[in-house]
């Protein structure tokens, strides 16, 4: 039976002594010198990506760590997801001018007694509550504002560039290692280890160009 790489042997070590570290989870997970695909897998990385020192071990634990904690939105082509901020940003707006076209808008309010605790809807308090509220001088979010506020967040969320790592030949790897990682807490399968292998190990540097002869 093959044994794991002697970087990722030390790395596995070095995370065992620091429990509370980063990346000591997703080691957990992904440096088991007991499955044989797993050592297959960090075997294939070596031949790959391996050099004098365990770096790349640390960089590919940071990257499953970053496709495991992605959020859905990330994995989404650029049209989809400008299609859904318009999809919510057209849903929250005719939400909102429903609300105040049959008098069903409202305000949120935030108190903190005894009783009630929390946010709540100004309305529904009695009068003499509303009176204590408007006497503290309790600011009031209208319900029409708010959902206007969380579309607006989610289109800006959703047409900004998500964080590297999300385009090309990594993009199918990502949303896929995040869930196989999130639905098997203490094994891989193996399709996931080689959308890992294949798709997010960074690729093998290629040699650069040779200059054009002069004229």
């Amino acid at each position: 039976m093959s044994k794991l790489p002697k970087d990722v042997a030390a790395v596995k070590r070095k995370l065992g002594r620091s429990p509370k570290h980063e990346l000591a989870e997703i080691a957990a997970k992904l440096i088991d010198d007991t499955n044989p695909e797993l050592i297959e897998m960090w075997c294939s990385l070596e031949r790959r990506n391996g050099g004098d020192d365990d770096f790349w071990v640390w960089a590919f634990l940071s990257a499953a760590t970053t496709a495991k904690d992605l959020p859905r939105y990330h994995h989404k082509a650029k049209k989809d997801r400008l299609e859904l901020a318009s999809h919510i940003s057209k849903l929250a707006k005719d939400l909102a001018l429903k609300l105040e076209a049959n008098d069903l808008d409202a305000n949120l309010v935030y108190v903190a007694g005894s009783i009630f605790n929390g946010f709540y809807v100004y309305e529904d308090f009695s009068e003499k509550n509303q009176a204590s509220i408007d006497a503290d001088g309790r600011k009031k979010l209208r319900l029409s504002t708010l959902i206007s506020a969380v579309a607006k967040r989610s289109r800006d969320m959703l047409v900004e560039e998500p964080v590297a790592g999300k385009a090309g030949r990594n993009k199918e790897a990502l949303a896929f290692t995040r869930k196989q990682i999130n639905a098997y807490p203490n094994s891989l399968t193996a399709p996931l280890l080689r959308a890992i292998e294949l798709q997010l190990a960074p690729p093998p540097p290629t040699p650069s160009a040779q200059p054009s002869p002069s004229r």
